[in-house]
């Protein structure tokens, strides 16, 4: 039976019980001594004049002369090695002084350390371990795990631990581990300091040493460590081991109970059903648990494409904001492909030949693509912004990962491997890294979008994802089983925000404009169209705010334009048939029975109403009501032909239609159904108002 360790600052926690495991490393308690030198530091300058004053005498003059430095600081250096005592007050070395140019130093400490060698991976565990946070406890063995005993002062805590051997352990002892030792101490430390290792002492026993596999995960995605046993901070050694190069049965079991937690998160049963279908059955071979964390992004994208193809709504109504949520997930879900495809590389570490200058790496990035064989524009120039410390970091926190530094690393690693599967990718997307730049401007970028309003089928940036996922992990979608996920049959609109199908439905300059009366307008079509989008009946409170502000915005400007003052309206029209005749020998539409069940002559009737229209005309319909608006405009009609003309020349014939339809609903209160035909009419006739008021019109220009 082996000793058990653990940090005495490792506290399990119960809320983590559900993903947190406890495994042990199987490890040899070894002591060793550390000599290193107390060297002194000299820098060039010092190095210089002590080399020069070895040969001979100088003076300060000469020394100045020689090195092209100034007699101040000739006297400054001086002054300084005589302080140290590598030359005296004739500026003769001394034997100290000599012995630092010679590299023979005479003042040496020895520290004590103690450290575990980890038998799993055949090296040190730490290069330093404070015993103080060291406590031995006996393990107890249960049928096939162990335990070990947190005793704290308020509450003692009995802990399972999974036993993880890879190898027959007593195979390999004393000097194959005290060559390790030194090689990692030396490699470790980076100390040029340290002079010698001397190998005191290796325990012939056996111990374990207890740390933790965490995990946490959300539909974006999941996050795992490998926690230090001494240090209890990820380590990136362990983690590496246990991703990448692990092929123990007792790992594999660790790794999937850890993974295994997300199902039972889940309360949607749906949810699981779809995570066991994808890990089983989606690709040619089940999912390794390792590569678990690439199924519940997938679900997440998958889930909300297939909501978006669920509703049924109008041509021109996007299903924006399900598509681009779906969109940023899977933005998200390249980066952890492309970033675990990277990790699995035997060459992983290897990117010396990127340096500190971005834009010298962008260079050398560019040819890396073009020898892989990808034609690189110069907006996919922009995702190769990367430099030596952007890819450490990225490999240290895989969190922090963003794509340019994933493709990148991806590009670095293709110039050490002619099989790479970045070759096989390039041979079958050569514009990939172009389309890779395009998605995240342009789909992905929640604040930089620029999708046209022609559809644009997600199914292209699917598809490379599951390509990536065979060329490089082997993952071969089946088709049959993603058809029953999502059809990708029908083009989806996606990434189509709201402001972009209005921005190609009006025009670029109503949302260029600085105008305080375009910005206001944009927000209020945004959030119209946005309720229209998802069958809410909120969309009529904006659209009766918007059309009575648009009315108000034409008598202003016909009236200013062509100095009309008011006439009479009944000297105009003698009767509301009379009205509703002028409209139809004007062209206007006034039938609106079929549609709505109102007619255009109800909403007019101009009986009772003439003080508060020539009111209208002199205070600029501040307090007007859309009715009175509306017959002020028809007022203006009958004064000037040209009016008439203006609106039905650019097909606003049923423009007397949608203010009157838009107000029967509003006076009837018929606000709790949504009634989608309605809607459509009241919808598409704002939005050709607004396109005629903005970007048409002659007489009325906003902008």
């Amino acid at each position: 039976m082996s000793d058990v360790i653990f940090s005495s600052k490792l506290t399990p926690s119960v809320d983590k019980a559900r993903y947190q495991k406890y495994f042990a490393i199987p490890v040899s308690y070894i002591k060793v001594i550390m000599t290193f030198s107390e060297k002194p530091e000299l820098n060039h300058f010092e190095r210089a004049v002590l080399s020069l004053l070895l040969s001979r005498y100088y003076t300060t003059q000469e020394l100045s002369e020689r090195l092209l430095l100034k007699k101040d600081l000739v006297d400054l250096i001086l002054n300084d090695l005589q302080n140290k005592e590598f030359i005296d007050i004739n500026n003769k070395v001394t034997a100290k002084g000599e012995d630092v140019l010679k590299n023979v130093y005479k003042e040496l400490r020895t520290e004590d350390c103690y450290l575990f060698f980890d038998h799993n991976r055949e090296c040190l565990l730490s290069s330093y371990c404070n015993s103080n946070d060291i406590v031995f406890v006996q393990g107890k063995r249960y049928a096939d795990a162990y335990s070990f005993v947190l005793d704290k002062d308020a509450f003692k805590e009995e802990i399972p631990y999974k036993l993880i051997k890879t190898y027959d352990i007593k195979k390999r002892f004393n000097d194959d581990i005290a060559t390790i030792a030194k090689r990692d101490i030396f490699k470790k430390l980076g100390n040029s300091d340290l002079v010698n290792v001397k190998i005191i002492e290796i325990d012939d026993h056996l111990y374990h040493f207890v740390s933790s596999v965490e995990t946490s995960a959300d539909f974006r995605g999941t996050k795992w460590s490998v926690k230090n046993p001494i240090t209890l901070e990820n380590d990136e050694g362990l983690y590496d081991y246990f991703y990448n190069k692990s092929t123990n049965e007792s790992v594999k079991e660790l790794i999937l109970g850890v993974m295994n937690y997300r199902i039972s998160q889940q309360d949607d049963k749906e949810i699981s059903k779809m995570y066991a279908k994808i890990k089983k059955n989606l690709f040619n071979n089940p999912v390794e648990p390792r590569h678990e964390d690439f199924i519940l992004p997938l679900i997440y994208v998958i889930k909300v494409l297939k909501e978006s193809k669920d509703k049924n709504y109008e041509v021109r109504v996007h299903r924006n904001e399900i598509v681009k949520d779906a969109m940023v997930n899977l933005g998200d879900l390249y980066e952890k492909v492309l970033y675990n495809a990277a990790l699995a590389s035997p060459h992983r570490a290897e990117y010396d030949c990127l340096g500190k200058d971005i834009k010298d790496n962008q260079i050398k990035l560019k040819g890396f693509a073009a020898t892989v064989g990808f034609d690189v524009s110069e907006n996919g120039e922009k995702l190769l912004i990367v430099n030596k410390k952007s890819i450490q970091r990225i490999i240290r926190d895989p969190n922090k990962a963003q794509l340019g530094e994933c493709i990148s690393w991806n590009l670095v690693l293709s110039t050490k491997d002619s099989n790479f599967y970045m070759f096989k990718l390039a041979k079958k997307y050569p514009n990939f890294i172009n389309l890779m730049y395009q998605f995240k401007r342009d789909y992905r970028d929640e604040s930089k979008h620029s999708t046209n309003v022609s559809d644009v089928s997600p199914k292209l940036f699917i598809d490379i994802l599951f390509d990536i996922l065979e060329f490089a992990f082997g993952y071969k979608v089946k088709p049959k089983v993603l058809n029953e996920l999502i059809n990708f049959e029908n083009t989806i609109c996606d990434y189509s925000f709201t402001e972009e199908v209005l921005r190609a439905e009006l025009g670029n300059k109503i949302f260029n404009s600085s105008s305080k009366e375009c910005t206001e307008l944009k927000f209020n079509l945004l959030s119209m169209y946005d309720a229209y989008a998802t069958e809410s009946c909120k969309y009529l409170t904006y659209a009766y705010s918007i059309l009575d502000e648009l009315i108000r915005k034409i008598v202003i400007t016909i009236q200013n334009k062509f100095k009309l003052g008011y006439k009479d309206i009944n000297s105009l029209f003698n009767s509301n048939e009379e009205l509703r005749q002028f409209l139809i020998d004007n062209k206007f539409n006034v039938n609106a029975d079929e549609k709505i069940g109102n007619n255009v002559l109800d909403s007019l009737d101009f009986i009772g109403v003439e003080q508060n229209i020539e009111k209208g005309f002199k205070d600029g319909f501040s307090s007007a009501v859309l009715r009175v608006k509306l017959l002020a405009l028809i007022d203006m009609m009958k004064q000037n032909p040209k009016v008439c003309e203006e609106f039905t020349s650019y097909g606003l014939e049923d423009l007397f239609v949608i203010t009157s339809s838009l107000s029967y609903i509003q006076k009837h209160q018929q606000v709790h159904d949504f009634n989608s035909n309605h809607a459509k009419i009241i919808i598409s006739g704002i939005i050709r108002l607004v396109d005629f008021m903005v970007n048409k019109s002659e007489i009325i220009k906003w902008n």
